[in-house]
């Protein structure tokens, strides 16, 4: 019996083109789904368990925020960056250290110009970007463009 799922498995045959078009599917409409609950349920700049949105992006915001305020070296320091997460985010806000080299500070100080939501969304839109862009490069001799729902569903 395991042989032969295994074997079935490793066939492929199960793996048609229609099935991996639904999965991608609803992988995308759970993501955007999820998304939408995030944003519903947010306080502010805040998601409803009290963690910034955008939890990564919540530290390279503060430490532009420390570099420009002329302070590049406190976004290296612990007690510096958390303190300037928690006057961004309130006392709640979790810890989320900056472990970017330095000649990244220009970007996220610039980032920091903006308001968090919008810095967000620049971040966001830039990243999604450049994502589809390598991925464009990848399916370049693939006819067609459904690589593009593949790599919106699955997009580790």
């Amino acid at each position: 019996m395991l042989k032969a799922i295994t074997n079935a498995v490793r066939d492929g045959g199960w793996l048609t083109q229609a099935r991996m078009r639904l999965w991608a599917t609803a992988l995308l409409f759970g993501f955007v789904a999820a998304l939408v609950f995030l944003f519903a349920t947010a306080h502010g700049t805040s998601d409803y368990r009290g963690r910034p949105l955008g939890t990564d992006f919540s530290c390279l915001y503060a430490a532009g925020n420390l570099a420009a305020a002329g302070m590049p070296a406190a976004a290296y320091d612990f007690v510096h960056e958390n303190a300037r997460l928690t006057a961004l985010f309130g006392a709640g806000a979790p810890f989320y250290g900056w472990f970017y080299p330095p000649f990244f500070l220009p970007v996220a100080a610039a980032l920091s110009a903006l308001p968090y939501p919008a810095a967000l969304a620049v971040w966001s839109a830039l990243g999604l970007a450049l994502y589809l862009a390598a991925m464009a490069l990848l399916a370049k001799p693939l006819k067609g463009r459904e690589w593009l729902l593949y790599a919106l569903a699955f997009p580790a």
